[in-house]
């Protein structure tokens, strides 16, 4: 039958299997289309009936045991069953109907023994005061054990563990359980690890899932407890903080040379190494007043020329502190300062989480990121000098102002988030939602405003986890790179001319599988490069050259890495050449750079 199953207001197809005693369930199901999200749900019993619609949950009734489930992501945080009332067994014909006067929904069905009519009032609990989470008891504070706390201390609850495969797992443990239950564990609401306690115990140990990447900064974990099919309340938060080690890069200004790296250290320290004049700055020592960053960094350079109304080209360092978004600013005398966007521009808000930069065709500079409601903004050069002598800057709120003011879906991002400009000048932000579908945020010059676009669904693709990067060719090619479920490499790309594809390029390569938010990419005019770490935690490079049209990959053998454990987002550039140049990190902070020769095809540890 079609009814809606999860509550989206699109019609799913869902039917009974006798065989295994499931339901099954096939999300917005469309003929014509090649794949299907579908989810089994075996019960203790067999079903029998259903019965769902627009006004009321999807609800399955077994005459063998007289059960009744309510199923939808309602019931249990994720799409499952929850059972919601038993009747006698072998009732028939159930229907829904308002029998009971109120605005609630009930259940009336037929026992034939009798005969008589047995109406079931309000199953679901729409019309009444009691929610039945009350009824299932609050887990303790789940706490961060010693094993995963390598902080300055072993009870500050601080982590240089992410989470991003197996070997980056963490260990919590949850008291106040009860025998029976499912306990979960929750990262900023997102489950990310579960068991059942099988015997008498009060207390438990739960281990990460190993995928779910912990973002830098300040996290709430929490446990909830599942029992008989009730999904129970959170308990009080633990606020962790995640310090994953990591280098932020940006190309050499021009075809070759050297390109510039930035790293914060576990006080917000922020040092950059500037490649293109061998210059090592510690920010915060040049600026003693500067606030800690304590999230993302992005070095930028300005391509503007410089002229008597203008100000030369400058060097910045953009970072997310407590207090807004800091603008580090290398001045004409080799000097640095910082501006604050957040309390410099009237209405801006501060970046929460990830942010990314870009530059326009003709030379603005572009920091987007998302504010702590989760809405897209950016703060924008116009090209103008202010009464210093510096570019001005200014601030939008495009989820407010442009998207749902214009009746666009406005997207929840759950990863990092990239951007990219194409060749006729088009702004794109990128990223995945909490469904792991590609949401781009886009404008350009014939749109005029901000459009936003389910990638996902417009190309009929699965969904993707950990992070997504992107790039674009020098012929208007777009291209972006990231994993599905099962760890593997999957890039969705278009080409002038074409439609969009998507290319399970881990199954196709038969590469390895790949550890959750390690890539990045970049391209020369010939060749496209995508590198990250694979599950083992090795780097690995995928290469595409225009002269043979054909995709390799390449596991770097490197000795010294056998002794460290590797972190975060691989990043890299590659010259005009072809050499290539990587950086990675390791659980103790350390840079490790990498080099590709392309007049010897090797590659090599730099430093």
């Amino acid at each position: 039958d079609f009814v809606d199953a999860d509550g989206d207001g699109v019609l799913d197809l869902v039917y009974l299997d006798t065989s295994d005693n499931s339901v099954n369930v096939i999300f917005g199901f469309d003929p014509s289309a090649t794949t299907f999200e579908e989810v089994k749900i075996e019960l203790h019993a067999m079903p029998t009936d259903m019965f769902g619609g627009f006004d009321h949950p999807l609800t399955v009734y077994s005459t063998e045991s007289g059960d009744i489930w309510m199923f939808g992501s309602e019931a249990t945080g994720t799409f499952g069953a929850m059972p919601v009332a038993t009747l006698a067994p072998g009732l028939t014909m159930p229907l829904v109907g308002n029998f009971g006067g109120e605005q609630s929904p009930d259940i009336l069905s037929v026992d034939e023994s009798g005969p008589e009519l047995v109406v079931l009032f309000d199953p679901w609990h729409r019309g009444g005061d009691h929610d039945p989470a009350d009824d299932v008891p609050v887990p303790a504070t789940p706490d961060l054990l010693d094993i995963s706390d390598n902080g300055q201390f072993q009870d500050d609850d601080k982590t240089t563990l992410n989470n991003s495969r197996q070997e980056l797992r963490l260990q919590f443990r949850v008291d106040d359980v009860v025998p029976g239950a499912r306990v979960m564990l929750w990262i900023d609401g997102i489950r990310v690890g579960s068991t059942v306690i099988e015997d008498d115990s009060t207390s438990v140990t739960i281990v990460t899932d190993g995928f779910t990447v912990f973002r830098n900064g300040f996290r709430r974990i929490t446990a909830s407890m599942e029992v008989d099919g009730v999904l129970g309340h959170h308990s009080e938060a633990l606020i962790i903080n995640v310090f994953e080690p990591e280098v932020t890069v940006e190309p050499p200004a021009g075809d070759s040379g050297d390109g510039s790296t930035a790293q914060t250290d576990d006080e917000g320290r922020l040092s950059v190494h500037w490649g293109d004049e061998g210059e090592d700055i510690n920010l915060h020592e040049q600026i003693p007043d500067a606030p800690p960053i304590t999230g993302d960094v992005k070095l930028m350079h300005e391509n503007k020329e410089g002229d008597a109304t203008r100000p030369r080209p400058r060097r910045y360092a953009a970072g997310q502190s407590d207090t807004g978004l800091i603008l580090f600013t290398g001045k004409d005398d080799g000097s640095w300062g910082q501006r604050n966007l957040t309390t410099e521009i009237p209405d801006a808000e501060p970046i929460i989480g990830d942010l990314d930069t870009f530059e326009t065709p003709w030379g603005n500079l572009n920091v987007v990121g998302q504010n702590e409601d989760g809405d897209i903004v950016i703060y924008w050069q116009d090209g103008a000098a202010d009464d210093n002598g510096d570019y001005r800057w200014n601030y939008s709120n495009i989820s407010d102002g442009q998207l749902a003011a214009n009746d666009q879906e406005v997207p929840a991002y759950a990863s990092d988030i990239d951007s990219y400009i194409t060749p006729w000048g088009g702004s794109n932000v990128v990223g995945l939602d909490d469904e792991g579908h590609i949401r781009i945020v886009w404008w350009s010059a014939e749109s005029v405003i901000w459009i936003s676009t389910d990638l996902t669904e417009f190309t009929e693709s699965l969904a993707m986890v950990g992070e997504v990067s992107a790039y674009v060719t020098s012929w208007g090619g777009i291209n972006i790179a990231g994993q599905n479920s099962e760890g593997r490499l999957v890039v969705t790309w278009w080409v002038p001319g074409g439609e969009w594809q998507v290319t399970d390029m881990g199954e196709f390569l038969s590469s390895p599988d790949l550890s959750s938010g390690s890539i990045s990419s970049f391209i020369t005019d010939g060749t496209l490069n995508i590198a990250g770490l694979t599950e083992e935690g090795d780097v690995i490079v995928y290469s595409w050259a225009v002269e043979d049209a054909i995709w390799s990959f390449e596991v770097l053998e490197i000795a010294e890495f056998e002794s460290v454990t590797l972190v975060g987002r691989v990043q890299g550039y590659a010259d005009s050449l072809g050499n290539i140049t990587l950086f990675t990190t390791d659980l103790d902070a350390n840079v490790h750079e990498l080099g590709y020769d392309v007049a010897t095809d090797a590659w090599g540890l730099v430093a």
